[in-house]
């Protein structure tokens, strides 16, 4: 199932995804950046955004199987 969430993304140097992390809102994945920012190397870019994501759920959790950038 393909929906838009907010996700905080993590882009290695070279601009590829590393990793992306479903979160609840907008002020959660800021609130999450802020903390990976402080702990995190500078050579990585942390976001937060829209995506448009296909979502798995396990044991009744969301979590993002893949994205897409939102279109638009």
């Amino acid at each position: 199932m393909w929906k838009v969430v907010i996700a905080l993304c993590l882009f290695g140097s070279n601009g590829e995804l590393l990793e992306h992390t479903l979160t609840k809102s907008i002020s959660d994945c800021l609130e999450k950046k802020r903390i990976m920012t402080r702990n995190m190397s500078d050579n990585v870019l942390i976001t937060c955004g829209e995506v448009e994501a296909e979502i798995q759920v396990l044991q009744g959790k969301e979590f993002i199987k893949s994205i897409r950038k939102k279109g638009g």
